[in-house]
């Protein structure tokens, strides 16, 4: 009996790396869309006087990093749904670590690192955070 629920485990980790993969896929896609998206001047502008890395961190967050989590809720909300256990920091995990592979060849630009690094954790942390707010809300739910 034992044997048979690890065994089940082991199938749900699998499954929630390979949708954690796909969601890498899907990732992909949407910021090839958020970063067609123009973004007016007077949008900018304010922002950028006060620090061009936060103002294109912010566009990035709001066209990337939100689509990108957006995207994380959908696929979690549908492993739940089809009543397969949802390991929400191993789904997460793929996207993480295509993202932070960039790190060592950004830290080789030099002079703009910092904006990269900003722009990336701009993307990441939207997704870390939901992954977060998803497992410690899961955990809630099943403990009540």
């Amino acid at each position: 009996m034992e044997a048979t629920k690890n065994h089940h485990n082991f199938i749900d980790y699998v499954i929630n790396l390979i949708i954690g993969i796909l969601f890498v896929f899907a990732v992909i896609t949407a910021f090839g869309y958020g970063a067609a998206v123009a973004i007016p001047k007077n949008f900018l502008e304010p922002l950028s006087l006060f620090s061009p890395t936060l103002a294109f961190s912010v566009v990035d967050l709001i066209t990337q990093g939100i689509p990108a989590a957006l995207i994380f809720v959908f696929l979690s909300l549908a492993l739940k749904l089809s009543k397969i256990r949802a390991v929400y920091t191993l789904l997460a995990m793929p996207f993480v670590l295509f993202m932070l592979s960039a790190i060592p060849e950004l830290l080789m630009i030099e002079g703009s690192s910092g904006f990269y690094l900003a722009s990336l954790f701009a993307k990441v942390l939207p997704v870390v955070f939901c992954a977060l707010f998803l497992a410690k809300w899961n955990r809630v739910n099943y403990s009540a």
